[in-house]
């Protein structure tokens, strides 16, 4: 088992015996007493890994923080593209918002 260890500690690239050291300890707290019992474990670890999500799922609770700046930013660009329209998309626009006043306003008589 102790060159099991060895060869984790290698494939981690791990220098010193500290990473080797935590392997057994790991291990025996795990209850592992046999080789068979290090290929479970690892068999487990992966699976483990294999089955972690890498991204957040729907539902949670964390949110996006906006910054003032960018709300600030995005109002003023709204802003900029209403002054871009032209003089007779403005007129049909607010002949739009006549009629439809005018039809609020007959169905609340």
């Amino acid at each position: 088992m102790l060159f099991a260890a060895m060869k984790i500690a290698a494939k981690a690239e791990a220098k010193g015996v500290k990473y080797m050291e935590r392997v057994l300890v790991n291990w025996t707290e795990a209850g592992v007493e046999s080789l068979e019992d290090v290929r479970r474990l690892d068999q487990q670890a992966k699976k483990r890994q294999r089955t972690k999500p890498y991204q957040q799922k729907p539902g949670s609770n964390k949110r996006d923080i906006v910054p003032d700046w960018y709300v600030k930013h995005k109002g003023q660009r709204s802003v900029k593209s209403e002054s871009a329209k032209t003089e007779e998309e403005k007129r049909r626009s607010a002949d739009e918002m006549d009629r439809l006043l005018a039809a609020y306003l007959a169905g609340q008589e």
